[in-house]
């Protein structure tokens, strides 16, 4: 059963409401899913546990994850933020934190500072976890690689930072899915989407892939990898993910 930590915010600056608490609400405690890849040899129904918590929209909010993960490292499968982005036209899954914190409003403790650091470096998810989000797509989301600079941002940076120190980053899939306002979504809908995510991490991902052999009067053609990809260096016939809508020969 994996365990998974699902946060959301208070309302915060002139909103009245924020989607993520209530999306927090709407969860159930435990639910039953599928796994997606039907072609997957592992099992094909799990049960999800979830754990529930509500955020202040202020630093002591920001970090209240990060030391969790500090005090008991193993204790969740999955992590999953949820925030409200007002300018977002569909749900952003942020897979970078900024280390800049730059706020625009005060937070709701009355925090307002400028061009504080709160690292050396940007910090992102590992990219292992993208595949069991990106193919195929789920509806009704995109990826970002800005969270911005407010208390969203914070919190992300401030989780993948102790995910780093305690040798998590490629062990417990963490993300942060700004939902935008009601003017652009359905409180059943962005459920929805929280739970398809929850329910992708939770499988190991089947994707469909191509490789071409081209041959050449003088040889065959072959690539390398990328240094910063898995199997770096490595040679291979050109190929890739298939990715949605395209066909075998289009990709």
């Amino acid at each position: 059963m994996p365990t998974v930590l699902v946060t959301g915010f208070v309302p915060f600056g002139d909103h009245s409401r924020n989607i993520s608490q209530d999306v927090l609400q709407t969860l159930p405690d435990n639910f039953t899913i599928e796994n997606p890849w039907k072609s997957s040899t592992e099992q094909l129904v799990k049960t999800v546990k979830l754990d529930k918590l509500l955020l202040e929209v202020d630093e002591v909010g920001a970090s209240t994850v990060s030391k969790m993960v500090d005090r008991e490292p193993s204790n969740y499968d999955i992590i999953i933020h949820l925030g409200l982005c007002a300018k977002c036209e569909s749900v952003s899954i942020e897979t970078k934190a900024n280390p800049l914190l730059n706020m625009r409003i005060p937070d709701n403790s009355g925090r307002h500072i400028s061009n504080h650091r709160l690292g050396e470096e940007i910090l992102e998810c590992d990219k292992v976890f993208l595949d069991h989000l990106k193919y195929p797509s789920i509806d009704n989301t995109n990826f970002s690689i800005d969270a911005g600079s407010y208390i969203c941002n914070e919190t992300l940076y401030n989780t993948y930072t102790a995910l780093h120190e305690n040798n998590l980053t490629n062990k417990i899939p963490c993300f942060f899915l700004h939902l935008p306002d009601y003017d652009k979504i359905t409180l059943s809908n962005a459920t929805d989407v929280v739970q398809s995510v929850i329910t992708r991490l939770s499988f190991k991902p089947v994707l469909e892939v191509v490789a071409a052999v081209m041959k050449h009067p003088l040889g065959y053609l072959i690539a390398r990898k990328k240094s910063d990809e898995l199997n770096s260096l490595f040679w291979e016939f050109p190929g890739g993910k298939i990715e949605h809508g395209e066909t075998v020969n289009q990709a």
